[in-house]
């Protein structure tokens, strides 16, 4: 503490130095001695606010003893304590008042809101109701498979649009504490917050909050500081910056209702609300399941994994009875040429669902399929190896059908082996690569992060170049021809 550091030196320098300095100017010497400290150290919020300045002692009221907690030395530590906290709460109400929002409402009367043709139903997403038939988790891994019923039907290489909404209980603390009635009916005139479904249409708040906005999650640093923003109270802005400094990705931090309930000082319109708060976005998943052979093709799987604590990935994995959702074609819908050129799948994790759903595709055709090699990243053979059973399956019948001539699974994260990537597993059969994809012209899918994506591509580059003899350019702009032609296909997320 600068108490502490100050109070053997202090004293001493003081009695020395009385018969030519004058009180004021020898704690004014102290102090600038301590800002020049300070000023080599990061600017941070007084660890003491102190509002109101202390009492300066009289010239006469030290005792000339050199105690540690002389006088002088109290009074210095305390002035400095005001200065700082005068200066931090200038510069932060200064720096932290809200900026403008780029949002226009209006306002329905009763009248017209119960008139109104263009008001939206509760569930403006135009999403569907689908029962879920089963929810499993696979093996040991954090993976579940669940099986949903799509009215509508669906294609293969289709994916599964997944809408989530909040609690009915915190979409009533969140309208409780905006002083909101649920039932006002408005229209969004135009917003850079807001998504565009929303915008030009007739709505109750009640919706709004229920499908637009994320309630639930954590607040990530960026908003916490704009929250602090709309804080009248000094201590309470601190706090809340400093939740911002301290945030971290653990999933146990408060969501904007908490905020707003815990720092009452937050004077938020809700105008001003819908400008800043988190959007609630729809989910894709592939489906793991194809249309084409099954009894009932309204029946869709999805691999979902839960060890990113997703807040979509979580719910689909406890919900049992019903989610909210859509299919929408992917960049593999209807790309699956049942020719006789060549197919390399390549998938990590749950991006291999896709490709279960080409191979059971291919293997209720009744003519002769394609030669398919699949490359499938896995953890470890003990869990997450997903969908095991069924590729052994596949693998095990193309001596008779041809349907999986290929099988490479890598292990990332396995005890017993070196780690390897599908990219690893790429270069070790450049040969096959090289003869799939350059002398039988065959077609590549790609399903799994964007850095797994990237990694990929850099691989099958460096294949075509060894096993053709070619040189790295000369590799590379085939790969970009056969993504011209439609040859390698990527869904990467």
């Amino acid at each position: 503490m600068l108490l502490t550091s100050m109070k053997r030196g202090v004293v001493r320098r003081w009695h020395q130095g009385r018969i030519l300095f004058s009180m004021d100017a020898f704690l004014e010497f102290e102090r600038e001695l301590a800002r020049k400290k300070q000023a080599k150290k990061p600017l941070e919020a007084p660890k003491t606010f102190r509002l109101e300045p202390p009492i300066k002692p009289k010239d006469d009221e030290c005792c000339n003893s050199n105690c540690p907690n002389c006088i002088l030395l109290v009074y210095q530590q305390q002035l400095m304590e005001y200065e700082d906290s005068l200066r931090w709460k200038s510069r932060e109400l200064t720096k932290l008042t809200p900026e403008p929002v780029d949002i226009s409402l209006t306002f329905a009367s009763t009248s017209k809101a119960l008139n109104e043709e263009k008001i939206i139903s509760k569930n403006p997403l135009r999403t569907e109701c689908l029962s879920v038939e089963s929810n499993q988790e696979l093996g040991t891994s954090s993976v579940h498979h669940i099986e949903v019923h799509l009215p509508q039907g669906y294609a293969t290489g289709d994916n599964l649009v997944v809408h989530m909404f909040n609690d009915n209980q915190l979409i009533e603390r969140c309208a409780k504490r905006l002083d909101v009635d649920l039932n006002t009916v408005l229209k969004i005139d135009k917003s850079s917050n807001v998504p565009e479904l929303y915008i030009d249409h007739w709505i109750t708040i009640e919706t709004l909050l229920k499908w637009a906005f994320d309630l639930t999650s954590t607040l990530r640093p960026r908003l916490l500081r704009i929250l602090a923003s709309y804080a009248t109270d000094l201590t309470e802005q601190q706090n809340i910056l400093t939740l911002a400094r301290n945030w971290s990705q653990d999933g146990d931090g408060l969501n904007i209702v908490d905020i707003l309930e815990t720092y009452p000082s937050i004077t938020l319109p809700f105008t001003n609300f819908l400008a800043i708060a988190p959007l609630l976005p729809a989910r894709q998943y592939s489906i793991a399941s194809s249309s084409d052979c099954l009894n009932d093709t309204k029946k869709a799987a999805l691999a979902v994994s839960t060890r990113a604590r997703g807040r979509c990935a979580m719910y689909l994995a406890q919900e049992s009875h019903r989610i909210y959702g859509y299919t929408t074609p992917s960049h593999f819908s209807t790309k699956l040429p049942l020719d006789s050129t060549p197919k390399v799948f390549i998938g990590a994790g749950t991006g291999i669902a896709p490709f279960r759903a080409f191979i059971s595709t291919l293997s209720c055709q009744k003519k002769a399929v394609p030669k398919v090699a699949l490359f499938q990243g896995c953890r470890s053979c003990e869990s997450e190896w997903l969908y095991k059973e069924f590729f052994q399956n596949a693998f095990e019948i193309s001596t008779q059908k041809n349907v999986l001539e290929h099988w490479f699974p890598a292990f990332s994260r396995d005890p017993n082996e070196p780690k390897k990537y599908v990219q690893d597993a790429l270069l070790e059969q450049y040969a096959l690569i090289g003869d799939y994809i350059v002398k039988e012209a065959g077609t590549v899918f790609i399903c799994g992060s964007i850095p797994m994506g990237r990694n990929v591509k850099e691989a099958l580059v460096k294949c075509i170049a060894k096993s053709q003899q070619w040189s790295h350019e000369d590799a590379k702009e085939y790969i970009t021809r056969m993504q011209n032609e439609q040859r390698l296909i990527s869904e990467v997320w």
